[in-house]
Order: structure tokens, then sequence, then C-alpha cells
């Protein structure tokens, strides 16, 4: 899915992860976290950096699609901050 790291791609890159765990409960027992935490991501639209390596490995969605391109810039300042959201 890699492409602009907008807040709409990375909310679809969320929910096609959340569907290959098998949903948000399976997600949250397999990286042991609580159902809040996967919802307070859906709600910002993006996955903290830890957390998006973990579900690249473990379901595939890679995690240029899940995180913020602040955070994508301070793993790796070649990669350029783009998009409409900002802050």
């Amino acid at each position: 899915m890699t492409g602009p790291n907008t807040m709409a791609t990375r909310a679809a890159a969320l929910e096609l992860a959340l569907t290959k765990a098998g949903g948000i409960t399976q997600m949250s027992k397999t990286l042991g976290i609580t159902l809040q935490s996967i919802t307070a991501w859906r709600s910002k639209c993006y996955v903290p950096m830890m957390r998006a390596f973990q579900i690249e490995k473990i379901w595939g969605v890679d995690h240029h699609d899940l995180m913020r391109p602040e955070d994508l810039a301070a793993m790796d300042p070649a990669v350029p901050e783009t998009g409409s959201d900002l802050l």
C-alpha cells in the first residue's frame, strides 16, 4: 500500500492490519496491549513506531503506511515530511 502518507492511507493500513489480525480483540491479545490503545490509534490515524514494526513483522502491513510522517523522518532524516495533517 505504500504511497502518500496521509491520515486516510494510515487509517486504511490500520484497518488492513486489523483484518489480517482477526479483529481488534485478537490484535490486542497478540500485541499484549489494551483495546483502548488500538482504539486510540484509530482515532489518531497512526500507530506508534514500535507497534508499527511489530504489526509489519506479524501481519505484513508496511510500517511506513502506519506511522506519521514526522515519526518516519525522526527515524531517517532522508524521509521527507509530507502530508496535510502535520502538526
